[in-house]
């Protein structure tokens, strides 16, 4: 840019200020003219005066007592950089202690003081001029380097003689070129690729002034694309996957110059594609991809019910993973999967060798079977009844969900009656009763079969009294050797009372059922009496065991 000046003295049209410059009539900050935007802490227009029409840029002054306080004079710079500075401190009228410092916002940057007599100046360097031609062949400038767009003259000495003044008549600035580059050192860091982008960070660059943006490059530094930004975060995106990029960084300030340039050799990772799922169970299914990548590093694969896929970084640190093949697809049959739902998913990333990650793909979503499915047809209900008496319920459901309905039907060994003769169960019905009118005394097998292909729980043993009758009900019997009989004929079985000791009843032609049970009914057995049962097997064998009658 070019010099703007600014003259001060009490009266606008004083003297004729030149085409650079505009004038301070001690007015507060912020005042505009001339281009410029300045202006003092406080208003200090009391402390204005106009000295010489003559001496133009020193024809006046704006003056602050030294003692008790200093004061700020403040010019708003178009851009942070560095400065040529010229001013001119003194007084015509009087001898004065001259002290100023120019800042760069609160950073001081020059330090100037001077006792300046009657018609003396002190420039920008801290010299006295002897007379206003010496001041304007001679006076020196300062270049001084500024990081904020806030110029700040601090004017007056705090400590000084109350009797000294310091007084400005004229102040200068003007950019000069900034020739310093940046400097930029460290190191990049690849923060996460795809196939077709890197995302990397870097340290911050410096500047003698600031640094304005970085400069990046995919090809080596052959060129450069200018972020316009001081972030230190870059992705280059549109890559093409499995590809190796020569990375550059470099600084840039507002003068162009730019830093040497940081640099990293990166690959971008493979491309996943055809995401697909298949043998879905209830709680398993296969998962499978195909890549670009054929045999680079691992593929790894990460459960999720709904929701957003998961970052590449997520996946690797917590899926399963498995070595790339050689050829496509990529599969993995997992488990873990929750039965029932509709929204399963997978998500996969392939880790490429050198650390270059695939882009993300996701599966699903997809729907896994009913948890629980029945397997079997449960059957419970009472084990003991009376000749032509319905008994209390017996109940059939399953252990599980049923798909559809299945007809369940019973069946007694020895003759009966059910009511119903068959029921239904669903997964709306999944339980249903039934009664059992026994029609003749005995033990009798009850079981049930269905239409729907499940195994069948039971048999149940029940034992049908005649009425009136007691009717024993033996545990398995066991031999003397404590062997089980199994399903045997008994020559002969008899019952005594064990609180008597007295012969109850002899049965012959009994026969054990296969699980060694076997039942006898007879009027002469009193229900709840317990009796010591006696008995010889066909074959000889001999065994006892205790039963109470019902």
């Amino acid at each position: 840019m070019a010099e703007k000046g600014i003259n001060f003295r009490a009266t606008a049209g004083y003297v004729t200020d030149p085409a650079t410059d505009t004038y301070s009539l001690g007015e507060a900050y912020p005042t505009t003219r001339g281009g410029v935007t300045f202006g003092w802490a406080t208003n200090k227009t009391a402390q204005s005066r106009d000295r010489s029409a003559g001496l133009v840029r020193l024809g006046g002054i704006v003056f602050h007592t030294n003692g008790a306080s200093t004061t700020t004079f403040r010019v708003d710079l178009p851009s942070a950089g560095t400065y040529r500075i010229r001013l001119a401190a003194g007084d015509t009228a009087a001898a004065q202690a001259q002290r100023i410092l120019i800042k760069d916002n609160t950073t001081t940057l020059a330090t100037l003081a001077a006792s300046t007599p009657a018609n003396q100046w002190m420039d920008a360097t801290g010299v006295v001029r002897t007379s206003y031609s010496d001041w304007t062949s001679n006076n020196a400038s300062v270049d001084l380097t500024f990081s904020t767009t806030t110029l700040i003259l601090e004017c007056g000495d705090a400590g000084g003689s109350g009797s000294n003044a310091t007084s400005l008549s004229h102040f200068q600035f003007e950019s000069v070129g900034d020739s310093t580059p940046p400097t930029l050192t460290g190191s990049i860091t690849v923060t996460g690729t795809t196939d077709t982008t890197i995302s990397i960070s870097h340290p911050a660059g410096s500047d003698n002034v600031a640094v304005t943006s970085y400069e990046y490059s995919t090809n080596g530094g052959t060129s450069y694309t200018d972020s316009a930004s001081t972030a230190t975060t870059r992705t280059f995106t549109g890559l093409t996957a499995g590809t190796s990029y020569a990375l550059r960084v470099r600084a840039k300030d507002a003068a162009g110059n730019v830093s040497s340039a940081l640099s990293l050799t990166q690959s971008t990772g493979p491309t996943l594609s055809s995401g697909a799922f298949s043998s879905v169970g209830t709680t398993t299914a296969t998962i499978s991809a195909n890549t670009t990548g054929l045999s680079n590093g691992s593929v790894y694969f990460l459960r999720r019910s709904g929701g957003s896929a998961a970052s590449a970084a997520t996946i690797k640190a917590t899926g399963e993973s498995q070595t790339a093949s050689a050829s496509n697809p990529q599969s993995r049959a997992m488990t873990g999967f929750s039965a029932g739902s509709s929204d399963n998913y997978v998500d996969i990333v392939q880790a490429g060798t050198g650390g270059a990650d695939s882009n993300v793909i996701s599966v699903g979503p997809f729907s896994t079977a009913s948890g629980g499915g029945a397997t079997s047809v449960t059957f419970t209900g009472p084990t003991s009844g009376t000749v032509g008496v319905a008994s209390t319920n017996f109940t059939v459901g399953a252990n599980g969900t049923i798909t559809g309905t299945v007809t369940v039907t019973p069946a007694a060994t020895g003759g009966g009656s059910f009511s119903p003769t068959s029921v239904n169960i669903s997964s709306g019905t999944p339980t249903a009763t039934f009664t059992y009118t026994p029609a003749s005394s005995g033990l009798k097998s009850l079981s049930v079969t269905n239409n729907g292909g499940l195994a069948n729980e039971g048999p149940i043993a029940f034992t049908a009294n005649a009425a009136g009758a007691g009717t024993i009900t033996s545990e398995p019997l066991r031999r003397n050797n404590g062997t089980l009989a199994g399903a045997v004929s008994l020559n002969w079985i008899s019952a005594l009372n064990v609180s008597t000791g007295a012969l109850v009843v002899t049965k012959t032609s009994v026969t054990a059922n296969a699980s060694s049970v076997f039942s006898i009914n007879d009027a002469a057995l009193v229900q709840g009496t317990t009796y010591r049962l006696v008995w010889e097997e066909a074959g000889g064998q001999a065994g006892t065991a205790r039963a109470t009658a019902v």
